[in-house]
């Protein structure tokens, strides 16, 4: 065996070196080390331990490792009368979503990376046979709460961007446009749309607590006359009809039938009007499946449905959509989505 092919266990100690790189991750939210970088970095080392209130040597050695994650640069120290050797600071590619701006989505990084965190310590007790507690999904008001927070930081840091590339994509010809956010939580995508878009109004529908949440926004950005809001669920209420664009991402999980999705996106849009759809799907190979497997583990013991890749897609096309584009994309939070684009045709 050559002594740069790695060892078949190698895998198994990739995993447990991984639990060092998030306990330090953890380290940095919980001791605030990006809110201290952001009024004085560069810093040394033994300056950021005084202000935090840590111990200096170990200090050195946790900032040496989140520089070798990728996490923080250094350079050269500045400082006179020191025996640290570097400065740290946050990459220029961060700054913009860990620090205050409109990109900021520091406590959602913190979230999801506490979420993910306890989801896998859990785990274990999970597969038990006898285990009758699994984790549920969040209510109106759960959703709500993390539409005010969490999920309306990542839409605004990272979905809003990727969704009107993906929108872009599907070349809608129409100049006055009429859309629905299907599952639009706090609104960021709608947003972003009636922004690019000045002739579009739209629709944010999602569960009553929730578009509580994106009415709020709405009136923050002064939309009010272009977008409204529909709250309800979306298996059982009337989301409207006659859209001529279909924004839907990361709803159909939790509606349990995809054929009856399928056969209501269909009857919402207006002939000729496009559903752009994006979820993950199961990967038929491996080089996929690491991380899309990962994120889909949670949804799946909520009980929620995950299907395999291109399935939705057959659904659509057996429903009467036709199938104008399917890929992956890799701007989305936490895993790659499937973007599927698919039209509904002009009738006669």
């Amino acid at each position: 065996m050559s002594a740069d092919t790695p060892h078949p266990l190698q895998i198994f100690w990739d995993q447990a070196l991984a639990s060092i790189h998030t306990g330090a991750l953890l380290a940095a939210f919980e001791h605030g080390l990006f809110l201290e970088l952001a009024e004085n970095a560069p810093i040394s080392a033994p300056i950021l331990a005084r202000r935090l209130g840590l111990n200096i040597t170990r200090t050195e050695h946790w900032l040496e490792l989140l520089w070798g994650m990728g996490i923080l640069d250094r350079a050269e120290k500045t400082q006179e009368n020191e025996n640290s050797t570097w400065c740290y600071y946050v990459p220029p590619s961060l700054t913009n979503y860990l620090f205050n701006g409109t990109q900021c989505c520091h406590e959602a990084l913190a979230f999801r990376l506490r979420a993910m965190h306890q989801f896998g310590k859990n785990l274990s007790g999970w597969l038990r046979e006898d285990c009758n507690v699994l984790p549920k999904s969040a209510n109106d008001a759960g959703w709500a709460a993390a539409a005010q927070k969490q999920i309306g930081q990542e839409q605004c840091a990272v979905t809003a961007d990727t969704a009107l590339t993906c929108v872009a994509y599907a070349e809608i010809s129409k100049a006055s446009c009429r859309f629905l956010d299907l599952g639009g939580g706090p609104g960021c995508v709608a947003i972003a749309l009636a922004k690019q878009y000045a002739d579009w109004n739209g629709v944010i529908f999602d569960l009553p607590e929730t578009v509580h949440v994106a009415r709020q926004n709405i009136a923050l950005t002064g939309l009010q006359q272009r977008l409204e809001t529909l709250g309800g669920d979306f298996t059982t209420a009337d989301i409207g009809a006659n859209y001529d664009l279909i924004w839907c991402s990361s709803l159909l999980y939790f509606t349990h039938d995809l054929e009856m999705s399928a056969h209501k996106l269909l009857a919402a849009l207006a002939p000729g009007g496009t559903l752009v759809a994006v979820h993950a799907e199961l990967p038929n190979t491996r080089s996929e499946a690491e991380r899309i497997l990962a994120y889909c583990l949670p949804l799946q013991l909520r009980g929620c449905q995950v299907w395999r890749q291109g399935e939705f897609a057959r659904i659509l096309c057996k429903s009467g959509f036709t199938i104008l584009a399917s890929f992956p994309c890799m701007r989305f939070p936490l895993a790659p989505m499937q973007v599927i684009i698919a039209r509904k045709e002009e009738a006669g």
